[in-house]
């Protein structure tokens, strides 16, 4: 009876539920983090002539963004993905 057991968690359709009820876990957890900042720096002017060349002259800008998740954009993207992780636990549970 044992092996039987065993060897049902081995069926390629328990396997596969398993794997998709990982994957929906995961994107519910990825869901919940926030969006990663970036960083730009931008030069212009670097290669001038005369009085302008070299470095001296150039224009440089750095910025940072963060994107704001304004609205209900946040919880709307982490309640989509936690559903999408309880129908495939539903799917496993039916396998």
């Amino acid at each position: 009876y044992e092996a039987l057991i065993e060897s049902l968690d081995r069926i390629p359709i328990t396997v596969e539920a398993e794997a998709l009820l990982d994957a929906a876990n995961a994107r519910a957890q990825q869901a919940r983090a926030l969006p990663n900042p970036s960083v730009s720096v931008e030069t212009e002017n670097v290669y001038g002539r005369g009085p302008f060349s070299g470095y001296d002259a150039a224009e440089s800008t750095f910025s940072i963004n963060q994107p704001l998740e304004l609205w209900g954009q946040r919880g709307a993207r982490i309640g989509a993905a936690q559903a999408e992780a309880k129908v495939a636990a539903l799917r496993r549970d039916q396998t």
